[in-house]
């Protein structure tokens, strides 16, 4: 036999192919000698289970994929339909949309703070604070529907956020007229009320946490049996306003307009106040030791504050 040169194929003689194929299918053969028609039966079975199970387990995939596809889309489309008729002449139609992207706001955290920029945007834009807000008489349904919305938010969603690495938001409604809102057992957190119009609010049964309350107005307003730790009340005018049960720990009145103010049955202690005016306050029964406070800080006449912490 001649030695294969570059560009020629190395020949087998067709006996020698003969024998080796002979040879391997002896081998085969003495392999699965002794075999009985039922154990090959039961092998071929076996593969065909697991080529079935391999079948399902990308039929399902497939399933699983094209139903989440499925969801996306109605998710999408729920999403673009809402906000388009948020825009609409009819009240009804307006409501419909703000309860469904509340809706939607459960249904798909992935756009859960997508659907409030969306809410807070329709409150900034439709009832700004300013000297017309004085003048309306109750808030708009479709206001207080957002406004409510917002409200009932819930915190858990930031925790999850959090636990997912993602950035946590604000809820925008700064600036806006809300003034005669009522809150009732709602929770809200992160949430900026800066500048907003909020005189006559009335909160019960609440959590209100890690909210900016700076600059706004609140004349007036009554908050009862609420959780208002670590929120801000910054330069807001508070005049008037009661606090009846409320969790004041690390909150911060400074330059806080506070004169005839009410503490009910509510502490200072923890909560700062520099340069906050307390004038005609009844503080008789009020916790204020451990209050912060400064030289700016204007007492009710006759009080005589602890050291400041």
């Amino acid at each position: 036999m001649r030695r294969s040169t570059a560009g020629q194929r190395l020949r087998i003689p067709r006996a020698s192919r003969f024998r080796a194929v002979r040879v391997f299918f002896r081998g085969i053969a003495d392999r699965f000698r002794g075999i009985t028609v039922a154990e090959i039966a039961g092998l071929v079975t076996a593969l065909t289970a697991i080529g079935a199970v391999l079948f399902t387990a990308r039929s399902f995939e497939a399933s699983r994929w094209q139903v989440e596809l499925q969801r996306e889309t109605q998710i999408n489309d729920r999403y673009y339909k809402a906000v388009s008729q948020l825009g609409s002449e009819n009240l009804d139609i307006r409501l419909g949309a703000i309860y469904s992207l509340e809706r939607l706001a459960v249904d798909s955290p992935r756009d859960h703070w997508g659907v409030f920029s969306v809410l807070s945007a329709f409150v900034r834009t439709h009832a700004p604070a300013g000297a017309a807000c004085d003048s309306i008489e109750g808030v708009a349904p479709d206001i207080e529907a957002a406004s409510t919305a917002i409200a009932r938010r819930g915190y858990e969603e930031d925790g999850e956020a959090r636990t997912r690495g993602e950035e946590i938001h604000s809820v925008d409604v700064a600036g806006a007229c809300l003034a005669g809102v009522l809150m009732v057992d709602v929770t809200l957190t992160n949430t900026d009320f800066r500048g907003s119009d909020l005189s006559g609010l009335v909160v019960n049964s609440s959590t209100i946490i890690d909210t900016d309350f700076d600059s706004a107005d609140l004349r007036g307003a009554v908050l009862t049996d609420t959780d208002l730790r670590r929120t801000g009340f910054r330069a807001a005018d508070l005049s008037g306003a009661t606090f009846e049960r409320c969790d004041l720990d690390e909150v911060g009145f400074q330059d806080a307009d506070l004169r005839g103010a009410s503490f009910r049955s509510t502490s200072l202690e923890g909560a700062d106040v520099s340069g906050a005016d307390l004038t005609g306050v009844d503080l008789r029964g009020v916790a204020v030791a451990g209050v912060r406070y400064d030289g700016r800080t204007v007492w009710p006449s006759g009080f005589l504050p602890p050291p400041s912490r």
